[in-house]
C-alpha cells in the first residue's frame, strides 16, 4: 500500500457524525474478550491525538495532496479537543 493510499484510507476512517464517537476522532474500543466478549465503543481524544501527531511526523516526507489530507484531518481533530477539556478549566484533557 503506498503512503497516499495508506493516508487516505486514515482520513475516512475518522468519524464525521456524533454518535458513538464524537465527530473528528478516531472510533476505539475497549474490549475484554475474556468477560464473555465484552467489547464496547470509547469515545476518547487519546488515539486521535496520537495518530495526528504522528501524521504531522511524516508530513512533510509525503505528497502535497497527502500533506493536505493531513492538515485535514489534524483540523477536524482539532475541533473535537475541547469535547476533552478539563472540566475545571486546568491545562490538561480527559480521554477516559
Amino acid at each position: 500500500m503506498s503512503p497516499d493510499s495508506l493516508i487516505t484510507r486514515i482520513a475516512a476512517l475518522q468519524t464525521t457524525q456524533d454518535k458513538p464517537f464524537s465527530p473528528g476522532l478516531f472510533s476505539s474500543y475497549r474490549v475484554q474478550p475474556q468477560w464473555f466478549g465484552y467489547r464496547r465503543a470509547d469515545d476518547n481524544v487519546f488515539l486521535t491525538a496520537c495518530a495526528t501527531f504522528t501524521l504531522q511526523g511524516i508530513r512533510n516526507r509525503v505528497s502535497a495532496e497527502s500533506g493536505q489530507l493531513i492538515d485535514q484531518i489534524a483540523g477536524r481533530a482539532a475541533e473535537a479537543y475541547p469535547l476533552f477539556r478539563n472540566k475545571d478549566g486546568l491545562d490538561t484533557y480527559n480521554f477516559w
